[in-house]
């Protein structure tokens, strides 16, 4: 019941749902191309333990696509070529985040089946990994672990982080469409016409705009954890964990083993909702890197965020921590 939804975009639902062309690919830079080489050098690899190849390289764009000038930034691009007998479409991966760097994480699709007909590319949008990356460092870490249950969305911190960035790169040239335009150059470097999309989550998003600004070069689009372009995050985190929680109140309370196990859930929950009210917990835990115990102060907030993240596919816990 709570698992992720997917959307699956075969070639006449695109067609029909999302007016893509059917006439012929584009095979030219579109107006708004930005790179300054316009090729991609690939060095290859032996992947030693699927005995497969991976193909490594860099691709130059500049930061302003428009000016043509300035800054120059280097997308790192991994094909891992289709195993067995190729078709032309390839499987272009959009992952997550935002903020995920897909080529490195490349070794998770070495083995996948739809290597075995498809190359599959992964490129890392400008601003992740090697692209620039524009990163904000958080007090959370192994020497501070009270710092993952600080307030998540700390506007001091990001607002310093707002500076420190702005001053090596112009933010507002880091915005998806931008990096979808990107993504189009690198299909267009790389020899394809037409291209399979696959992504979740914010990567389903980066589809959704991918598909509006370059309609005529898709194939197919498979859209998993869909975030649609009106979904504005933050704003339905709380109202959206909560609809999920009282669903799992309800299946406890209307399955005779859930409900015999830990009673009226609901209740349950708000009283330790009113026990971190009056007073924060404390607790020692294991050190995630060293295994040593460690305090650590839990808030109402820092309870209810962890529950929160718990939800993404934890579920079944969710009743042992109450």
């Amino acid at each position: 019941m709570f698992g992720p939804f997917t959307l699956r975009l075969v070639p006449a639902l695109v067609v029909s749902a999302l007016s893509i062309s059917a006439g012929p690919a584009v095979v030219s830079p579109p107006p708004t191309s930005s790179d300054p080489t316009s090729t991609i050098e690939t060095k290859t690899h032996l992947h030693e333990a699927s005995g497969t190849e991976v193909r490594t390289g860099k691709f130059r764009v500049f930061e302003d696509r428009e000016a043509r000038a300035g800054r120059v930034l280097e997308l790192d691009v991994v094909v891992l070529p289709a195993t067995g007998r190729r078709e032309p479409d390839p499987v272009f991966v959009l992952l997550g985040g935002p903020g995920l760097a897909a080529a490195t994480h490349w070794n998770g699709w070495v083995g996948h089946w739809m290597r075995d007909r498809r190359d599959i590319v992964l490129v890392s949008q400008r601003g992740t990994g090697g692209s620039n990356r524009l990163g904000c460092s958080t007090p959370a870490g192994d020497d501070n672990p009270q710092g993952y249950l600080d307030p998540y969305f700390d506007e001091a911190v990001f607002r310093e982080c707002l500076d420190g960035l702005s001053r090596r790169a112009d933010l507002s040239k880091y915005s998806t469409p931008i990096a979808m335009d990107d993504l189009n150059d690198v299909r267009i470097a790389l020899g394809y016409d037409r291209i399979n999309l696959y992504g979740g989550s914010y990567g389903s998003r980066a589809q959704l705009v991918y598909i509006r600004r370059h309609p005529e070069t898709v194939r197919t689009a498979i859209l998993n954890s869909v975030a649609p372009i009106s979904f504005t995050n933050p704003l339905y985190h709380a109202r959206g964990a909560q609809d999920v929680l009282e669903m799992i109140f309800d299946e406890c309370a209307a399955d005779p083993a859930c409900s015999a196990r830990f009673g009226d859930l609901r209740a349950k929950f708000n009283a330790v909702l009113e026990r971190l009210d009056e007073q924060p917990a404390d607790a020692i835990v294991a050190h995630p890197v060293s295994g040593e115990p460690v305090p650590v102060r839990v808030s109402r907030d820092a309870f209810t965020e962890s529950m929160r993240f718990m939800m993404y596919s934890g579920i079944r816990d969710v009743p042992l921590i109450i």
